[in-house]
């Protein structure tokens, strides 16, 4: 239900309200890097070698191909103006894993989709199903293929993540398409050697998606003025990822479903007979948070008195319903949180170091 109505709206081109996330850092350095750093291991071979010769014309030799190899090393190493606006994904993190997931980056080797793979794609169809293969570019067409996006540029974005001591990469592609800025986030570990998605989610003006350093990612749009949805993923230790939760916040005017698109009857009428009935009861947001496959209902209003709490939970009861709160959520949460050893990751504010390239 969620995902057709996203759709729907921004197939409408509905004005954004909530922020896109834009994409900093440098551009990753071209590939002629990996040339010259061949070159140059080259020349200290040769250069070892010709050290231990003690013949006057043979060091001589030596020493023009020294100045020989250092020539053709100077041809395709990046002027000192191009190394300070670029930078290659291989100057991060562990030797083996950032050679590997250089590679992926600029499309060199592919990574496959792990079992336990968590898809909270909505706007853009990609054909993510465990086992599959992709690269960089088999990626991009399967995004191209949502005519909102078209045939446009793709920018390119990646960053180490840092995880229970393990590593993570991410990875987004990002479009300024025909009808609508779109970005596709993608979280990759390294399993034994080959790279694996462990999750991927899209972001529109109306849903941004972010994610701090060490992979957790959130989730947060809007459906309307009165209608916010704010959801929380984060990798256990085996760097699989769990929902932490799902909320949905509504206003009067609006109304709660479930996963199915059935009304919740008795907590619609209640906040109906409210806001009809009490102005203040008008502004309350009413809010349904999915912590571990359990549903929490509470409502919270700035300023909100006594008595319009006794008024509303008075007519809650008439229907048969009743609201849980927002701390009874809040320990639930937190309980979640450590259970799954999520819970200072989830409190960590700081973003990744992003580097981007266009191609």
């Amino acid at each position: 239900m969620k995902k057709k109505m996203r759709q729907l709206l921004f197939a409408l081109g509905v004005m954004a309200l909530c922020a896109g996330c834009g994409q900093s850092g440098d551009a990753v350095q071209s590939s002629v890097k990996d040339d010259a750093k061949t070159a140059v291991e080259n020349t200290d071979a040769q250069s070892g070698q010709a050290q231990e010769e003690t013949d006057f014309e043979e060091v001589s030799e030596k020493t023009e191909d020294e100045a020989a190899d250092k020539d053709e090393t100077d041809e395709v190493t990046p002027s000192s103006e191009e190394a300070s606006s670029e930078e290659s994904p291989e100057e991060d993190g562990d030797l083996a894993a950032r050679d590997l997931f250089a590679d992926f980056v600029m499309g060199k080797t592919t990574a496959k989709v792990a079992g336990d793979f968590v898809d909270a794609l909505s706007m853009t169809e990609q054909d993510l199903t465990s086992g599959a293969e992709f690269d960089v570019q088999g990626l991009k067409e399967m995004i191209q293929k949502n005519e909102l996006i078209g045939d446009t540029a793709a920018q390119i974005s990646y960053a180490p993540l840092s995880c229970h001591g393990k590593s993570l990469y991410a990875l987004q592609i990002h479009y300024e398409g025909n009808m609508e800025k779109v970005t596709v986030s993608y979280i990759l570990s390294d399993a034994s050697g080959e790279l694996e998605f462990k999750f991927a989610a899209d972001g529109w003006p109306r849903r941004c998606i972010s994610l701090n350093e060490n992979g957790v990612v959130t989730d947060s749009g809007s459906n309307g003025a009165g209608s916010h949805s704010y959801t929380v993923y984060a990798p256990d230790a085996s760097l699989a990822y769990h929902r932490i939760t799902d909320m949905d916040e509504e206003y009067y005017g609006y109304s709660f479903y479930d996963e199915n698109g059935e009304p919740n009857e008795a907590l619609n009428a209640t906040m109906e007979e409210a806001g009809s009935g009490n102005a203040d009861a008008m502004n309350v947001a009413y809010t349904r948070e999915n912590i571990d496959g359990k549903d929490y209902y509470y409502y919270l209003a700035e300023g909100i008195t006594q008595e319009t709490v006794d008024y509303i939970d008075g007519i809650a009861a008439s229907h048969g319903f009743t609201f849980d709160g927002k701390n009874t959520a809040d320990e639930a949460r937190k309980a979640y949180e450590q259970k799954l050893g999520v819970e200072e990751m989830c409190l960590n504010t700081k973003e990744p170091e992003w580097k981007t390239l266009t191609r």
